[in-house]
């Protein structure tokens, strides 16, 4: 089984080539940005892609940055299947 880190970088490589709702990801010296959000994600216990599509929406709201639907779903779906099989 994959340890914290390990799952914490794979989500935030996820959230930054997937989902990145601020358009940063041409830029890999910017790829921790969003790990404050994965590491959230983590600690919340609700890993279900819905769990984590409703997460991804309420950061994009904050950041006054909306991504597309398709783009949240796909990176929600990602992150919850990485999170089942890390089972942390």
């Amino acid at each position: 089984m994959p340890d914290y880190k390990t799952n914490l970088n794979k989500i935030n490589e996820i959230l930054f080539g997937t989902w990145d709702p601020i358009g940063i990801s041409r830029n890999e010296n910017l790829i921790d940005e969003y790990a404050q959000y994965a590491a959230q994600i983590i600690s919340s216990k609700k890993w279900a892609v819905g769990d984590v599509e409703r997460m991804l929406k309420i950061i994009e709201d904050d950041l006054g940055m909306p991504s597309p639907e398709e783009r949240r779903r796909e990176a929600a779906e990602k992150v919850a299947l990485v999170l089942r099989k890390a089972r942390l």
